[in-house]
């Protein structure tokens, strides 16, 4: 009988509460903490046999959406997923009024957990074996091909434009296996093999921190000045498991962006070609062993400054045009440093040669 060969599991969870206290009649403190779980997961049926005594799933067609079979196995439809992150944030910040300023001061503290599982290679592989059945990489002798049209011969015969469509047809009919694939994934600090069948599994740990300071100036009663600063550092993810791999060169030395341009351009300065054999690392096995696959950006120092004016105009055509303290008058600049997705951490790790 039919039945679902997939499905969507999302499970957000969220939670958060905060704490007002009046320290004295001009200073107060605010606490929050929240806490986000984002968990999803695409769950397949994948890849499997569909004929009694046959290791693998068929692909007829090969790596294709209108593949000749009743579901589809093609990487990008077959492939599982599973995200699971879970966010403790914490922020903390105190206001004092004095005079005609108000100042603030805080911060927060943001620590994520993230988990994923991948089961593909993202193209042309699964962790499940897959044949595929065309003739991408399978030569047909001319002398198979049924006699092309012609100016003379026009009935019972081939198109030379349908010659690739007849051949891929023809190999899927006679069953020839193009090409097998499977993705075989490694763990571990040192990217030991995994049973097949096994996900990528990355266990990251992203921990963010900032800083504010801020002072609203009530100059005058129409005119407020408002400054501050803003400081912040995400650090890079930390793979519990030390499994983040990095460039390196044929010593085990770290490959950078700026080094390698600079040997690019030497070389070509002096008539060569800079073309060196590269390889990949687990990052605790380089140097003295890294903690980190780059290195924090601890500059992160962002200015703010706004000012809101409140004309007063009782006539003419200023008041007109503003009227008496109904209009404010705002402008300012700030500079933002935004924090990066949770995705764009874990992917990395998953993605890496190394696995």
């Amino acid at each position: 009988m039919p039945a679902v060969g997939s499905s969507n599991r999302l499970q957000p969870r969220y939670f958060v509460t905060g704490l007002s206290t009046t320290l004295t009649p001009s200073l107060t403190n605010e606490f929050h903490f929240n806490y986000t779980r984002n968990q999803w997961e695409w769950i397949r049926v994948g890849a499997l046999p569909q004929i009694a005594g046959v290791s693998g799933a068929l692909g007829i067609g090969g790596e294709s959406t209108s593949a000749l079979i009743p579901t589809n196995i093609d990487t990008q439809s077959a492939r599982r997923r599973l995200f699971n992150g879970h966010d403790w944030d914490y922020r903390e910040s105190l206001g004092w009024l004095k005079g005609t300023h108000f100042f603030q001061f805080g911060g927060e503290a943001l620590h994520q957990w993230l988990h994923f599982n991948r089961y593909d290679n993202v193209v042309g592989g699964l962790t499940q074996l897959v044949y595929d059945v065309n003739n991408t990489g399978s030569v047909i002798d001319s002398n198979f091909i049924p006699m092309l049209c012609t100016d003379t011969v026009t009935t019972n015969c081939l198109p030379s434009n349908q010659v690739g469509r007849w051949k891929a047809v023809y190999a899927q009919v006679l069953g020839f296996v193009d090409r097998a694939s499977i993705v075989a994934t490694r763990t571990g600090a040192n990217l030991n093999l995994n049973p097949l069948g096994s996900p990528v599994s990355s266990y990251d740990i992203v921990n963010d921190y900032s800083m504010f300071f801020t002072d609203t100036w009530k100059i005058r009663p129409s005119l407020t000045l408002t400054y501050g600063l803003n400081w912040g550092v995400q650090m890079p993810p930390f793979d519990k498991n030390g499994e983040q791999d990095i460039m390196v060169d044929s010593a085990g030395n770290l490959v950078n962006t700026e080094g390698y341009l600079a040997n690019v351009l030497s070389a070509a300065n002096n008539g060569q070609v800079y073309n060196p054999t590269l390889g990949w690392s687990p990052i605790n096995s380089i140097g003295g062993g890294s903690k980190y696959p780059y290195r924090p950006y601890y500059a992160a120092f962002g200015p703010r400054v706004s000012l809101a004016w409140s004309p007063n105009f009782d006539s003419g055509l200023l008041g007109t045009l503003f009227g008496h303290k109904t209009t404010v008058l705002r402008g300012g600049y700030a500079r933002v440093y935004d924090k990066s997705q949770a995705i764009g951490f874990i992917r990395g790790t998953v993605l890496g040669d190394g696995f």
